[in-house]
This record gives C-alpha cells, sequence and structure tokens, in this order.
C-alpha cells in the first residue's frame, strides 16, 4: 500500500470474453494506493475444520464503487504512468 505508484486494474469482460471496462483503484503515478486499513478484512470462501471463516491477513476487501470506471487502455496507461511524450 506504501509502494509508489500502486493500483489495482480489475478487468471487466462481457459473457462473450469481450473488453468492457477497466475499473480503477489506485492513486496518481507515483503516489501510494489510497489508505484502505479502514476497509473489511478478506476471509477466505471456505472455512477452517471447525467451518470458521478466520480473516486474510494482508487482504482487503475494497468495494466496487471504490473503484473509478475507466472505458479504454489510454486511460488504464495514463492512470498508471501518467501523461507519456510522444515519440519521434
Amino acid at each position: 500500500m506504501e509502494k509508489p505508484s500502486g493500483g489495482v486494474i480489475w478487468i471487466v469482460v462481457t459473457p462473450k470474453l469481450d473488453l468492457h471496462s477497466y475499473p480503477w483503484f489506485g492513486g496518481c503515478p507515483g503516489e501510494p494506493l489510497p489508505d484502505i486499513r479502514g476497509m473489511k478484512k478478506a476471509q477466505p470462501t471456505k472455512g477452517n475444520a471447525e467451518g470458521i471463516k478466520t480473516e486474510r491477513p494482508n487482504h482487503q476487501f475494497i468495494p466496487r464503487g471504490e473503484f473509478e470506471p475507466l472505458a479504454t487502455l489510454d486511460e488504464v496507461i495514463y492512470r498508471l504512468f501518467g501523461r507519456l511524450g510522444l515519440l519521434a
């Protein structure tokens, strides 16, 4: 979370596996992720031998509403790297 340029890209596809959108969660290029420590801890889908679902260390559940919708790969590249100079 504290590393520069951290981000999560959620690739959304249609039922026919066509690319649909790219929801983004992260900071600006060179900046760390937004603080996620207050978000719900992730749990495994199955319980242990006693049927108890324990918290997964170092895993957070980030609600879909926290993601910024991006429609194109150009937008993804901009969020990852900022404005790139044109190649001559």
